[in-house]
């Protein structure tokens, strides 16, 4: 079985696009609309490998849900997808990928975060 992607974008035909892409890739993904809905799956028990997410969203941006996320999930890899040109210039030393992708950039940055980690986000050993 492949990694878990959480995937947070608050436009859901991207989102959803982007989810269905991944999953034919191989990833199983989960869905948020938000960085709120995030981390309420989180709290909630939901398991990842990984938190793709928007950089700017409505509420809760990007950045803030990473801030949190890392603290509280230290093992958590993080990737940015944004339109905004501007905002991928100020996250120095993330990985960023800007929109418009392809699946292939978005699978190669995934590969590349998840490197050969055998943890999962949460610190458990994966098997």
């Amino acid at each position: 079985m492949g990694s878990t992607i959480l995937f947070v974008d608050d436009d859901e035909d991207l989102r959803q696009i982007t989810a269905m892409l991944l999953s034919s890739a191989g990833y199983e993904v989960i869905e948020a609309e938000s960085g709120a809905d995030a981390l309420n799956l989180l709290e909630g028990g939901a398991s990842a490998d990984l938190l793709l997410t928007d950089l700017i969203m409505p509420q809760i941006s990007g950045m803030q849900l990473a801030a949190e996320v890392r603290q509280r999930w230290p093992f958590f890899k993080v990737i940015f997808v944004t339109a905004s040109y501007e905002a991928a210039a100020l996250l120095s030393g993330e990985t960023v990928v800007k929109k418009p992708y392809t699946v292939e950039e978005l699978c190669a940055a995934i590969t590349q975060a998840l490197g050969n980690s055998n943890r999962s986000a949460s610190g458990r050993k994966l098997q």
